[in-house]
């Protein structure tokens, strides 16, 4: 009976352990199955330690393989994270001056024309009683010359926004007022760039945009870190969405400032290039009617009103004000002229819109004096 009863004992206590390593089985091959389960989900994503392994899992480019390491971390990290100037709320009143320069090619009348435009709404919402006197300025193409920052006026009543071409912006002429913007072709220029100016102006950078991300990450990226920069609100980023899409298309299909490759496809035939491939979008698209889509989009009507603003609602500044035909026109006259980049346009109609005439027709007294130019425009409040 005691061996009986001993053997009963050794096979409860057996099984008592059978249940807890089966237990302990179950929970394995739970966990096991949770982990393998997971990583099947993103078996496109390499072998790994479990910390690489989360890395990875957790990246939010994966469908951009092509696009560089640092950059798709600066696109997953978001640009609210991005090293961006911000002003104290303590110290902070409204941004007046600009000063921005970049090399050609570098897409720096992308970064003017969305810097003059943001500089506009900021001083719209923060300094209405200025943007009457609100301009954004070219400097025309000099390169280390005196001239370039004598388009500088600097003045607190006249928020300005200057773009030049020089290689690098001269100390003596930034005041503290003025916030140095740039352009670089390549993320790793534009790291060096900002350490550079950094150290110039220590509180006076401002962003420093490259074509690489450009064209990897798109300008929506790029518009949400200039609104931080200039405080403006999630509308007026909607806004410049929308007006600045349009504006990229419309500037490579219409005005003196076009695109190569289309200029050459509506050329007269003794004129084309046979080298030059057609236009991928152009070539597709009406130019009439991405002149009435710009015009009709809401940042357009909000910037017409406003003489010295007027200019960034064309395809280049050196271009006619749009009526809604301006480039049908243009275009034509391309066509059936054979007109060279950047040529003044000789046609019947009138090109340049009467309000602008005194900055067309006194270029060279800007030249020689644009203090005297600018002020007598703002002055004369045209329009």
């Amino acid at each position: 009976m005691g061996s009986d009863a001993n053997i009963k004992s050794s096979n409860a206590k057996m099984r008592q352990c059978t249940t807890i390593l089966f237990s302990f089985a179950g929970i394995f091959l739970a966990a096991y199955a949770v982990v393998n389960t997971s990583f099947l989900r993103n078996s496109d994503v390499p072998k790994a330690s479990s910390s690489i392994h989360k890395i990875l899992v957790e990246s939010s480019a994966k469908a951009q393989q092509s696009i560089k390491p640092q950059i798709r971390a600066n696109a997953e990290r978001g640009p609210d994270d991005a090293d961006v100037v911000d002003i104290s709320d303590a110290e902070f009143t409204s941004i007046r001056h600009i000063f921005q320069y970049g090399t050609p090619r570098t897409a720096s009348t992308t970064q003017f024309n969305i810097v003059c435009v943001s500089l506009f709404l900021h001083i719209r919402a923060n300094s209405p009683e200025l943007i009457n006197n609100t301009i954004c300025t070219a400097a025309g193409s000099f390169r280390n010359d005196e001239q370039s920052y004598k388009f500088m006026l600097q003045q607190d009543n006249i928020p300005q926004a200057v773009k030049s071409h020089v290689s690098d912006p001269d100390p003596r002429h930034i005041h503290n007022s003025t916030f140095v913007f740039a352009t670089a072709n390549t993320e790793k220029d534009a790291e060096r760039m900002e350490l550079t100016l950094k150290k110039q102006y220590p509180n006076n950078t401002g962003i420093i945009q490259d074509l690489e991300t450009l064209k990897a990450l798109g300008m929506d990226y790029w518009l949400k870190i200039y609104a931080k920069f200039f405080r403006l609100s999630s509308d007026d980023v909607k806004l410049m969405s929308e007006y600045f899409q349009i504006w990229n298309e419309l500037r490579q299909c219409c005005g003196m400032q076009m695109s190569k490759s289309f200029r050459n496809d509506i050329l007269p035939s003794s004129q084309k290039n046979p080298n030059l491939k057609p236009h991928p979008f152009c070539k597709q698209s009406n130019a009439e009617s991405l002149e009435s889509s710009f015009m009709s989009t809401e940042l357009y009507k909000i910037i017409a009103p406003y003489p010295l603003m007027r200019k960034m609602n064309r395809p280049a500044a050196v271009d006619g004000d749009l009526d809604g035909t301006y480039c049908k026109r243009y275009n034509d006259a391309v066509h059936e002229q054979g007109l060279p980049e950047n040529a003044e346009v000789n046609y019947p109609a009138t090109w340049i819109n009467s309000m602008y005439q005194e900055v067309e027709t006194h270029w060279g007294e800007e030249l020689g004096n644009p203090f005297r130019a600018i002020e007598h425009l703002i002055e004369r409040k045209v329009g």
